[in-house]
Protein backbone atom coordinates (compact mmCIF):
# COMPACT_ATOMS: atom_id res chain seq x y z
CA UNK A 1 0.00 0.00 0.00
CA UNK A 2 2.73 2.59 0.71
CA UNK A 3 4.05 2.12 -2.82
CA UNK A 4 0.59 2.76 -4.31
CA UNK A 5 0.15 5.77 -2.01
CA UNK A 6 3.39 7.20 -3.31
CA UNK A 7 1.99 7.10 -6.86
CA UNK A 8 -0.75 9.54 -5.82
CA UNK A 9 1.42 11.78 -3.64
CA UNK A 10 1.47 15.50 -4.39
CA UNK A 11 4.16 16.57 -1.91
CA UNK A 12 7.03 14.26 -2.76
CA UNK A 13 9.64 14.17 -5.51
CA UNK A 14 10.45 11.57 -8.17
CA UNK A 15 13.89 11.13 -9.63
CA UNK A 16 14.38 10.61 -13.34
CA UNK A 17 14.33 6.82 -13.45
CA UNK A 18 11.13 6.50 -11.39
CA UNK A 19 9.41 9.26 -13.38
CA UNK A 20 10.03 7.72 -16.78
CA UNK A 21 9.28 4.19 -15.58
CA UNK A 22 5.83 5.33 -14.43
CA UNK A 23 5.26 7.22 -17.70
CA UNK A 24 6.16 4.17 -19.80
CA UNK A 25 3.93 1.85 -17.78
CA UNK A 26 0.97 4.27 -18.00
CA UNK A 27 1.25 4.88 -21.74
CA UNK A 28 1.87 1.25 -22.72
CA UNK A 29 -0.90 0.01 -20.40
CA UNK A 30 -3.34 2.36 -22.07
CA UNK A 31 -2.34 1.19 -25.58
CA UNK A 32 -2.57 -2.49 -24.63
CA UNK A 33 -5.91 -2.30 -22.81
CA UNK A 34 -7.45 -0.08 -25.49
CA UNK A 35 -6.45 -2.58 -28.19
CA UNK A 36 -7.62 -5.64 -26.24
CA UNK A 37 -10.97 -4.38 -24.93
CA UNK A 38 -11.89 -2.05 -27.84
CA UNK A 39 -14.61 -0.26 -25.89
CA UNK A 40 -14.61 3.54 -25.83
CA UNK A 41 -16.14 3.84 -22.34
CA UNK A 42 -13.59 1.45 -20.84
CA UNK A 43 -10.77 3.19 -22.74
CA UNK A 44 -11.85 6.58 -21.38
CA UNK A 45 -11.77 5.14 -17.85
CA UNK A 46 -8.24 3.78 -18.39
CA UNK A 47 -7.23 7.14 -19.85
CA UNK A 48 -8.50 8.95 -16.74
CA UNK A 49 -6.51 6.65 -14.41
CA UNK A 50 -3.28 6.70 -16.41
CA UNK A 51 -3.54 10.45 -17.01
CA UNK A 52 -3.93 11.05 -13.26
CA UNK A 53 -0.91 8.87 -12.36
CA UNK A 54 1.30 10.31 -15.13
CA UNK A 55 0.29 13.87 -14.21
CA UNK A 56 1.17 13.33 -10.54
CA UNK A 57 4.57 11.84 -11.33
CA UNK A 58 5.22 14.79 -13.65
CA UNK A 59 4.40 17.19 -10.80
CA UNK A 60 6.84 15.35 -8.50
CA UNK A 61 9.52 15.38 -11.22
CA UNK A 62 9.06 19.13 -11.70
CA UNK A 63 9.49 19.63 -7.96
CA UNK A 64 12.57 17.42 -7.98
CA UNK A 65 14.15 19.44 -10.82
CA UNK A 66 12.62 22.76 -9.68
CA UNK A 67 11.01 23.42 -13.06
CA UNK A 68 8.00 25.55 -14.02
CA UNK A 69 4.53 24.04 -14.17
CA UNK A 70 4.21 24.88 -17.87
CA UNK A 71 5.86 21.52 -18.48
CA UNK A 72 2.86 19.85 -16.86
CA UNK A 73 0.41 21.33 -19.38
CA UNK A 74 2.66 20.37 -22.29
CA UNK A 75 3.32 16.79 -21.18
CA UNK A 76 -0.11 15.81 -19.79
CA UNK A 77 -2.01 17.75 -22.45
CA UNK A 78 -0.15 15.99 -25.26
CA UNK A 79 -0.89 12.59 -23.70
CA UNK A 80 -4.61 13.24 -23.19
CA UNK A 81 -5.05 14.65 -26.72
CA UNK A 82 -3.17 11.74 -28.29
CA UNK A 83 -5.11 9.17 -26.26
CA UNK A 84 -8.44 10.69 -27.32
CA UNK A 85 -7.41 10.47 -30.98
CA UNK A 86 -6.43 6.83 -30.47
CA UNK A 87 -9.79 6.04 -28.82
CA UNK A 88 -12.08 7.69 -31.36
CA UNK A 89 -10.22 7.17 -34.65
CA UNK A 90 -9.69 3.46 -33.91
CA UNK A 91 -6.88 2.79 -36.33
CA UNK A 92 -3.53 1.06 -35.83
CA UNK A 93 -1.62 3.91 -37.48
CA UNK A 94 -2.81 6.44 -34.91
CA UNK A 95 -1.19 4.45 -32.07
CA UNK A 96 2.20 5.74 -33.21
CA UNK A 97 1.20 9.23 -32.05
CA UNK A 98 1.97 8.08 -28.49
CA UNK A 99 5.61 8.73 -29.37
CA UNK A 100 4.96 12.49 -29.19
CA UNK A 101 4.09 12.69 -25.45
CA UNK A 102 6.86 10.16 -24.78
CA UNK A 103 9.38 12.48 -26.45
CA UNK A 104 8.11 15.47 -24.49
CA UNK A 105 8.41 13.52 -21.24
CA UNK A 106 11.89 12.39 -22.23
CA UNK A 107 13.02 16.03 -22.19
CA UNK A 108 12.41 16.09 -18.43
CA UNK A 109 15.09 13.43 -18.07
CA UNK A 110 17.72 15.97 -19.09
CA UNK A 111 17.10 17.99 -15.90
CA UNK A 112 18.94 16.68 -12.82
CA UNK A 113 17.66 16.78 -9.26
CA UNK A 114 18.35 20.16 -7.67
CA UNK A 115 18.42 19.00 -4.05
CA UNK A 116 20.11 16.09 -2.35
CA UNK A 117 17.33 13.86 -1.02
CA UNK A 118 17.02 10.41 0.45
CA UNK A 119 15.34 8.40 -2.32
CA UNK A 120 13.71 5.01 -1.89
CA UNK A 121 12.70 3.37 -5.18
CA UNK A 122 13.25 6.77 -6.78
CA UNK A 123 10.81 8.52 -4.44
CA UNK A 124 11.41 11.05 -1.67
CA UNK A 125 8.47 12.40 0.26
CA UNK A 126 6.03 12.03 3.15
CA UNK A 127 4.99 8.46 2.27
CA UNK A 128 7.17 6.02 4.22
CA UNK A 129 8.77 3.50 1.85
CA UNK A 130 11.41 2.34 4.31
CA UNK A 131 10.01 -1.20 4.18
CA UNK A 132 11.38 -1.45 0.64
CA UNK A 133 14.95 -0.69 1.68
CA UNK A 134 17.38 -3.39 0.65
CA UNK A 135 19.57 -4.58 3.51
CA UNK A 136 22.87 -4.83 1.69
CA UNK A 137 25.11 -4.68 4.70
CA UNK A 138 24.95 -7.21 7.50
CA UNK A 139 25.91 -6.09 11.00
CA UNK A 140 29.32 -7.16 11.95
CA UNK A 141 29.80 -9.29 15.03
CA UNK A 142 30.93 -7.23 18.05
CA UNK A 143 33.30 -8.79 20.53
CA UNK A 144 32.38 -7.34 23.95
CA UNK A 145 35.47 -8.65 25.72
CA UNK A 146 37.89 -5.97 24.55
CA UNK A 147 35.53 -3.02 24.21
CA UNK A 148 33.86 -0.97 26.83
CA UNK A 149 30.21 -0.05 26.78
CA UNK A 150 30.78 3.36 25.19
CA UNK A 151 33.11 2.02 22.54
CA UNK A 152 30.62 -0.68 21.59
CA UNK A 153 27.87 1.91 21.26
CA UNK A 154 30.02 4.03 18.98
CA UNK A 155 30.78 1.05 16.79
CA UNK A 156 27.11 0.09 16.52
CA UNK A 157 26.12 3.65 15.66
CA UNK A 158 28.81 3.81 12.99
CA UNK A 159 27.63 0.60 11.38
CA UNK A 160 23.99 1.72 11.41
CA UNK A 161 24.94 5.01 9.74
CA UNK A 162 26.83 3.09 7.08
CA UNK A 163 23.79 0.90 6.47
CA UNK A 164 21.49 3.92 6.26
CA UNK A 165 23.82 5.62 3.81
CA UNK A 166 23.47 2.72 1.37
CA UNK A 167 19.71 3.40 1.02
CA UNK A 168 20.15 6.97 -0.21
CA UNK A 169 20.98 8.04 -3.72
CA UNK A 170 24.42 9.44 -4.19
CA UNK A 171 24.57 12.99 -5.54
CA UNK A 172 24.77 13.10 -9.30
CA UNK A 173 28.19 13.75 -10.70
CA UNK A 174 28.96 16.79 -12.75
CA UNK A 175 29.49 14.50 -15.75
CA UNK A 176 25.88 13.30 -15.51
CA UNK A 177 24.59 16.83 -15.19
CA UNK A 178 26.72 18.00 -18.07
CA UNK A 179 25.53 15.15 -20.30
CA UNK A 180 21.87 16.02 -19.77
CA UNK A 181 22.43 19.72 -20.16
CA UNK A 182 24.54 19.24 -23.29
CA UNK A 183 21.81 17.11 -24.85
CA UNK A 184 19.13 19.65 -23.98
CA UNK A 185 21.24 22.52 -25.32
CA UNK A 186 21.72 20.76 -28.65
CA UNK A 187 18.02 20.05 -28.92
CA UNK A 188 17.12 23.66 -28.17
CA UNK A 189 19.51 24.86 -30.85
CA UNK A 190 17.49 22.84 -33.38
CA UNK A 191 14.11 23.52 -31.78
CA UNK A 192 12.43 24.89 -34.91
CA UNK A 193 13.54 21.97 -37.06
CA UNK A 194 12.47 19.50 -34.38
CA UNK A 195 9.04 21.11 -34.01
CA UNK A 196 8.51 21.08 -37.77
CA UNK A 197 9.60 17.45 -37.92
CA UNK A 198 7.30 16.39 -35.09
CA UNK A 199 4.36 18.28 -36.58
CA UNK A 200 5.00 16.66 -39.98
CA UNK A 201 5.17 13.19 -38.44
CA UNK A 202 1.96 13.79 -36.49
CA UNK A 203 0.19 15.06 -39.63
CA UNK A 204 1.34 12.10 -41.76
CA UNK A 205 0.31 9.55 -39.11
CA UNK A 206 -3.11 11.18 -38.67
CA UNK A 207 -3.63 11.39 -42.45
CA UNK A 208 -2.74 7.72 -42.94
CA UNK A 209 -5.10 6.75 -40.13
CA UNK A 210 -8.00 8.77 -41.58
CA UNK A 211 -7.45 7.38 -45.12
CA UNK A 212 -7.19 3.82 -43.83
CA UNK A 213 -10.35 4.27 -41.73
CA UNK A 214 -12.29 5.60 -44.72
CA UNK A 215 -11.14 2.68 -46.87
CA UNK A 216 -12.27 0.23 -44.20
CA UNK A 217 -15.65 1.97 -43.96
CA UNK A 218 -16.08 1.87 -47.75
CA UNK A 219 -15.20 -1.83 -47.86
CA UNK A 220 -17.71 -2.50 -45.09
CA UNK A 221 -20.45 -0.61 -46.95
CA UNK A 222 -19.78 -2.51 -50.17
CA UNK A 223 -19.86 -5.81 -48.30
CA UNK A 224 -23.16 -4.85 -46.68
CA UNK A 225 -24.67 -3.91 -50.04
CA UNK A 226 -23.60 -7.20 -51.55
CA UNK A 227 -25.30 -9.08 -48.70
CA UNK A 228 -28.61 -7.24 -49.10
CA UNK A 229 -31.28 -9.57 -50.50
CA UNK A 230 -32.70 -6.79 -52.70
CA UNK A 231 -29.42 -5.70 -54.26
CA UNK A 232 -29.15 -5.63 -58.04
CA UNK A 233 -26.80 -8.62 -58.09
CA UNK A 234 -29.31 -10.92 -56.38
CA UNK A 235 -32.64 -9.37 -57.36
CA UNK A 236 -34.59 -11.64 -59.68
CA UNK A 237 -35.60 -9.65 -62.77
CA UNK A 238 -38.35 -10.93 -65.01
CA UNK A 239 -37.83 -10.68 -68.76
CA UNK A 240 -41.01 -9.39 -70.32
CA UNK A 241 -42.02 -8.08 -73.77
CA UNK A 242 -39.21 -9.64 -75.87
CA UNK A 243 -38.41 -7.65 -79.00
CA UNK A 244 -36.07 -9.02 -81.67
CA UNK A 245 -33.79 -6.30 -83.04
CA UNK A 246 -32.25 -6.29 -86.54
CA UNK A 247 -28.62 -7.02 -85.54
CA UNK A 248 -29.11 -10.27 -83.58
CA UNK A 249 -29.90 -8.95 -80.15
CA UNK A 250 -33.13 -8.87 -78.17
CA UNK A 251 -34.68 -6.30 -75.87
CA UNK A 252 -36.69 -7.14 -72.74
CA UNK A 253 -38.44 -5.05 -70.11
CA UNK A 254 -38.20 -6.08 -66.47
CA UNK A 255 -41.18 -5.98 -64.09
CA UNK A 256 -39.86 -2.53 -63.08
CA UNK A 257 -39.71 -1.31 -66.75
CA UNK A 258 -35.92 -1.51 -66.81
CA UNK A 259 -34.33 -2.43 -70.15
CA UNK A 260 -32.55 -5.79 -70.52
CA UNK A 261 -30.36 -6.42 -73.57
CA UNK A 262 -29.76 -10.04 -74.60
CA UNK A 263 -27.29 -11.41 -77.11
CA UNK A 264 -25.50 -14.68 -77.74
CA UNK A 265 -21.74 -15.02 -77.94
CA UNK A 266 -19.03 -17.64 -77.72
CA UNK A 267 -18.97 -19.87 -74.66
CA UNK A 268 -18.15 -18.10 -71.41
CA UNK A 269 -17.74 -20.01 -68.15
CA UNK A 270 -18.37 -16.94 -66.00
CA UNK A 271 -21.86 -16.44 -64.59
CA UNK A 272 -21.45 -12.72 -63.86
CA UNK A 273 -19.32 -10.37 -65.93
CA UNK A 274 -20.15 -7.16 -64.07
CA UNK A 275 -22.05 -5.97 -60.96
CA UNK A 276 -22.54 -2.36 -59.95
CA UNK A 277 -22.89 -3.32 -56.27
CA UNK A 278 -19.30 -4.58 -56.07
CA UNK A 279 -17.91 -2.50 -58.95
CA UNK A 280 -15.97 -5.59 -59.96
CA UNK A 281 -15.78 -7.48 -63.20
CA UNK A 282 -15.07 -6.76 -66.85
CA UNK A 283 -14.71 -2.97 -67.22
CA UNK A 284 -15.97 -3.16 -70.81
CA UNK A 285 -19.33 -4.33 -69.44
CA UNK A 286 -19.96 -1.51 -66.97
CA UNK A 287 -21.41 0.82 -69.66
CA UNK A 288 -23.31 0.63 -72.90
CA UNK A 289 -21.68 3.16 -75.27
CA UNK A 290 -23.37 4.55 -78.37
CA UNK A 291 -21.54 5.82 -81.45
CA UNK A 292 -21.83 9.45 -80.25
CA UNK A 293 -20.10 8.44 -76.94
CA UNK A 294 -23.40 8.58 -75.05
CA UNK A 295 -23.15 6.10 -72.16
CA UNK A 296 -25.46 4.43 -69.65
CA UNK A 297 -24.35 2.37 -66.67
CA UNK A 298 -25.32 -1.30 -66.46
CA UNK A 299 -26.60 -2.82 -63.21
CA UNK A 300 -25.41 -6.34 -63.97
CA UNK A 301 -24.14 -8.35 -66.91
CA UNK A 302 -24.73 -12.08 -66.46
CA UNK A 303 -24.16 -15.18 -68.57
CA UNK A 304 -26.52 -18.14 -68.76
CA UNK A 305 -25.99 -21.45 -70.55
CA UNK A 306 -22.38 -20.31 -71.18
CA UNK A 307 -23.47 -18.12 -74.12
CA UNK A 308 -26.61 -16.11 -73.34
CA UNK A 309 -25.56 -12.64 -72.17
CA UNK A 310 -28.01 -10.38 -70.32
CA UNK A 311 -27.23 -6.73 -69.55
CA UNK A 312 -29.69 -5.10 -67.12
CA UNK A 313 -30.25 -1.35 -66.78
CA UNK A 314 -31.94 0.93 -64.28
CA UNK A 315 -35.58 1.93 -64.93
CA UNK A 316 -34.38 5.54 -64.50
CA UNK A 317 -32.52 5.25 -67.83
CA UNK A 318 -35.26 3.46 -69.82
CA UNK A 319 -36.56 6.47 -71.78
CA UNK A 320 -33.13 7.84 -72.66
CA UNK A 321 -31.76 4.38 -73.47
CA UNK A 322 -34.61 3.44 -75.82
CA UNK A 323 -34.42 6.85 -77.52
CA UNK A 324 -30.72 6.27 -78.15
CA UNK A 325 -31.56 2.80 -79.49
CA UNK A 326 -33.98 4.42 -81.95
CA UNK A 327 -31.87 7.33 -83.19
CA UNK A 328 -28.19 6.31 -82.88
CA UNK A 329 -26.23 4.28 -85.39
CA UNK A 330 -24.62 1.61 -83.18
CA UNK A 331 -23.64 0.69 -79.66
CA UNK A 332 -20.92 -1.31 -77.94
CA UNK A 333 -21.10 -3.41 -74.77
CA UNK A 334 -18.67 -5.96 -73.31
CA UNK A 335 -16.51 -5.55 -76.41
CA UNK A 336 -19.37 -6.49 -78.79
CA UNK A 337 -20.58 -3.95 -81.35
CA UNK A 338 -24.18 -3.95 -82.62
CA UNK A 339 -25.69 -1.98 -85.48
CA UNK A 340 -28.90 -0.02 -84.89
CA UNK A 341 -29.89 0.18 -88.54
CA UNK A 342 -33.67 -0.29 -88.73
CA UNK A 343 -34.04 -0.11 -84.92
CA UNK A 344 -36.31 2.97 -85.03
CA UNK A 345 -38.89 1.17 -87.16
CA UNK A 346 -38.74 -1.95 -85.01
CA UNK A 347 -39.24 -0.01 -81.79
CA UNK A 348 -42.00 2.11 -83.30
CA UNK A 349 -44.06 -0.96 -84.17
CA UNK A 350 -44.03 -2.20 -80.56
CA UNK A 351 -46.67 -0.72 -78.27
CA UNK A 352 -44.65 -1.63 -75.16
CA UNK A 353 -41.51 0.21 -76.34
CA UNK A 354 -42.87 3.02 -78.50
CA UNK A 355 -44.52 4.69 -75.47
CA UNK A 356 -41.13 5.25 -73.90
CA UNK A 357 -39.70 7.13 -76.89
CA UNK A 358 -40.25 10.86 -77.27
CA UNK A 359 -40.20 11.90 -80.93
Amino acid sequence: MPLIQSLFCLQGADNRSRFYSIILVCYLSFLLLNAVVNNSVFSLLILAITAAISTLTTIRRLKDAQLKKAWLILSSGAYVLTALLIIFIENSYINWLILLPLMISALLLTYPSKQQKSYILGYAGPVDLSVYRSETNVRQRIEPTLLGHNEASVTIDTIEKQQASTTTNQPQTSTERDLGEQLRTKLLQQSKAILIGLASIAFIITLLAVIDTQEEATATQVEAIEKQPNSASTLSLERLSPLEMPDNFTLFLSQYDGVIVHWQATENQLQQLWSITSAQGDDSCKNITFNNNEQYRTLTVTVENNQDHYASFSPLDTKKLLKAMAFRGSFTICGFKFSLKGSQATLGKSNQYADFIDY
